[in-house]
Formats: C-alpha cells, sequence, structure tokens
C-alpha cells in the first residue's frame, strides 16, 4: 500500500471530526466542492458507506436486491491488507 498505515481503528482513523485545525485538507474539499452533487442517468445518487467490507464491496442488488449500476462489487486492496472482517452491508465506500 505504498507506506500507508492501515488502521482498523474506528474511533480514531476512520471516523471524521470537523476540526479544522487537524482536517485542513478535509476542509478544504469540502469548499471547494461545496454546491456540487453526484449523479447517475440525470438522477441523485445514494452515496453508500459501510463500516467494513471485509476486502470486496458488495452490488446493491447483491445486498438489497435493487440494481444501481455505480453501485458494484469490487475488490477493496485497503481493507483487505488491514484483515478487518466484514462489518456492515459492504455497500459503497467502507
Amino acid at each position: 500500500m505504498d507506506g500507508k498505515v492501515i488502521s482498523d481503528d474506528a474511533s480514531k482513523a476512520q471516523a471524521f471530526r470537523a476540526d479544522r485545525t487537524n482536517y485542513k485538507n478535509c476542509n478544504v474539499a469540502v469548499e471547494a466542492t461545496k454546491g456540487q452533487v453526484l449523479m447517475y442517468g440525470g438522477k441523485y445518487i445514494g452515496a453508500y458507506f459501510s463500516h467494513s467490507n471485509g476486502g470486496r464491496t458488495y452490488s446493491c442488488e447483491e445486498v438489497w436486491g435493487s440494481k444501481r449500476n455505480y453501485l458494484i462489487a469490487r475488490k477493496d486492496e485497503w481493507t483487505l491488507a488491514s484483515g478487518v472482517k466484514k462489518n456492515g452491508h459492504g455497500i459503497g465506500l467502507s
């Protein structure tokens, strides 16, 4: 993972706290994308997040039975490298 540190500590490494001092890049990104939305096929997307997917994201169809072409199954190298088991629905970002 190119020297990056993998952590499964959900209380620190995986939690966002809106602290303007410690998250300067996040705050810059939020301001830079203010007012922008994500759409697919002319409709707003459902942007889903999961605590951990166990090394593979799941498609919306696999978990909830409804197909959304932007919510597909993919291998997740970062979560796979962390060794964390699936915890949550596994759809979207983890």
